[in-house]
């Protein structure tokens, strides 16, 4: 069962490439199931964003239960590129947005998500 992100969150992603929300949460059974509650649009920090993202600590601050980072590519495949894979903390989940698809990823590659529940 996957439940796509909100409408806003969608709008968000889809307004310019490489925007990324931070994704509030649980795991449950690290990470094949993953419960996000909110999704908090954060500023992409990347000196080529049309390549990657990066989020800054500092932007991070004050925001608990961090499961993951979902952000936008442009027009393209929802693939996560090999900086992608690189940038993920460990123990978090990633995801791809791109035309109406989503990819999931860790940072070793393809997630094994089962479902995905969100607001």
């Amino acid at each position: 069962m996957f439940h796509p992100p909100p409408e806003d969150v969608v709008a968000y992603l889809g307004s310019e490439p490489e925007r990324v929300c931070v994704m509030q949460g649980v795991c449950i059974e690290n990470p094949h199931v993953v419960v996000v509650t909110d999704y908090i649009p954060v500023a992409n920090s990347s000196s080529s964003p049309e390549l990657t993202f990066e989020v800054r600590k500092r932007d991070l601050r004050g925001i608990d239960y961090i499961v993951g980072f979902m952000h936008s590519h442009e027009e393209s495949l929802p693939d996560p590129s090999p900086a992608d894979l690189l940038g993920l903390p460990p123990g978090t989940v990633g995801a791809v947005w791109c035309t109406g698809a989503i990819e999931w990823y860790t940072p070793s590659g393809a997630a094994p998500i089962d479902g995905v529940i969100s607001r």
